[in-house]
């Protein structure tokens, strides 16, 4: 990316100077007069010698570089520059047009058109519009527009709109709406909305938009206001109102809090709850220090938060737990106990920072621990770990899996 400004300025070189051998004809000029077919060898040497580039052609062949006034038909060369408008197809190493292209433009290399586009737009290299595109871009490296982009744009490594984009953007690199992003933007590095982003971001290291009422879905998400949806290991957002599910959630003014509570299987957990008003994400651990065998979980979850009044409120969570039995890390075959949590629980606020909570808990145990068996009575082995109540548990077999499912009841203390 620090030599990104080496590949772009030969074309814009390129541009410039097929631009001023062109300045005896001007955008106010006169329509263009009708030419069937060009063909030159390096301009003004060809059919239509100096006059070519004041003409509209059916038919444009130019062996190495070619000036036309415009080209409503097909187009063929090594280097191609219109002084106006293509209509039709163009095929060439380089493809230059100074106004608006509409229809099919392929260049080897490069497309650069000053103007306005619509159609399909392919290059090797790199495609560059001055003005709006309506269509699909593909590019090896790069896709820039300076103006709105509705449609589709491609490429591995770097898709710019410098003003709105209705569509889809995907790159391995970077995608960059520079104001609004009304679609779908994917990138294996950053996608960036720079005011408003409505639709789905997915970018594996990061997502940012200035505004966000979508998806961003991405390891890092950042939104300065959002009222939609972040799923990500890191998310920030700058609004409360905002749906996070990640591991760290950073809200301004969000859901942050943090619970000490106790239940049946776990006598102690600590639940970390951050995120926004409408969505939270959960992290927990939980141990049993009364049991003379040793049993510990840790998981993750999400939830939801319901005020009633200026005290009273209410949770409802989903957490899901690695029970680990006898050993520090309890996973693989013959080994593995998963311990499902749908808590319902109602809080009273005794200061705006701390609030009691007590409600009923539905508790789901899955496992193929050998050490673990039914043996009638309950999940329990020979030295006594009884992992569910016995006298309120249902229980049953599928496979390799015992199954384990009772309510239960669960309380603590809430902080800040």
């Amino acid at each position: 990316m620090k030599n990104l400004h080496l590949y772009i300025l030969p074309f814009f070189l390129i541009a410039s100077v097929f631009s001023a051998s062109g300045q005896n004809v001007t955008p106010n000029d006169t329509a263009f007069k009708k030419g069937y077919v060009q063909v030159s060898l390096v301009h003004p040497v060809g059919t239509g010698w100096k006059k070519s580039k004041a003409r509209d052609y059916n038919f444009s062949l130019n062996l190495i570089y070619g000036h036309v006034g415009s080209v409503t038909g097909f187009e063929l060369g090594l280097v191609n520059l219109a002084q106006r408008d293509v209509k039709g197809f163009q095929l060439g190493l380089v493809n230059v047009v100074k106004r608006n292209t509409f229809g099919f433009q392929t260049g080897i290399l490069a497309n650069v058109n000053l103007g306005d586009a619509a159609g399909m737009q392919l290059s090797g290299l790199w495609t560059h519009n001055q003005g709006s595109f309506k269509g699909f871009q593909f590019s090896w490296f790069g896709n820039t527009n300076w103006g709105d982009v509705y449609g589709g744009q491609l490429s591995h490594l770097w898709n710019h709109s410098n003003k709105n984009l209705y569509g889809i953007q995907f790159a391995l690199g970077l995608n960059m709406a520079r104001y609004n992003a009304y679609g779908i933007q994917m990138s294996a590095t950053v996608n960036i909305a720079g005011k408003k982003h409505k639709g789905v971001q997915f970018g594996f290291l990061g997502n940012y938009a200035e505004e966000s009422e979508g998806i961003q879905f991405g390891t890092v998400n950042i939104a300065k206001k959002s009222g939609g949806l972040q799923i990500g290991v890191v998310n920030y957002s700058g609004d409360s109102s905002v749906a996070t599910i990640g591991l760290i959630n950073i809200v301004k003014n969000g859901y942050n809090k943090l619970e000490i509570w106790g239940g049946e299987l776990f006598s102690f957990n600590a639940s970390l709850k951050t995120g926004g008003r409408k969505l939270y994400s959960i992290l927990s651990v939980g141990g049993n220090p009364f049991n003379r065998n040793k049993f510990w979980g840790f998981g993750w979850g999400f939830g939801t938060h319901m005020r009633f009044s200026k005290r009273f409120y209410a949770d409802i969570d989903q957490i899901t737990s690695l029970v680990n039995v006898n050993e520090f890390i309890s996973i693989g075959e013959g080994k593995t106990t998963i311990l499902n949590q749908v808590r319902f629980m109602a809080g009273f606020e005794l200061t705006p920072r701390i609030a009691l909570f007590i409600g009923p808990v539905w508790n789901t145990l899955l496992s193929n621990n050998n050490t673990l068996h039914d043996s009638g009575t309950g999940l329990n082995n020979l030295n006594g770990i009884d992992l569910a109540p016995t006298f309120r548990t249902v229980y049953f077999r599928t496979g390799e899996f015992n199954f384990a499912i009772w309510p239960g009841i669960g309380g603590g203390i809430r902080f800040f």
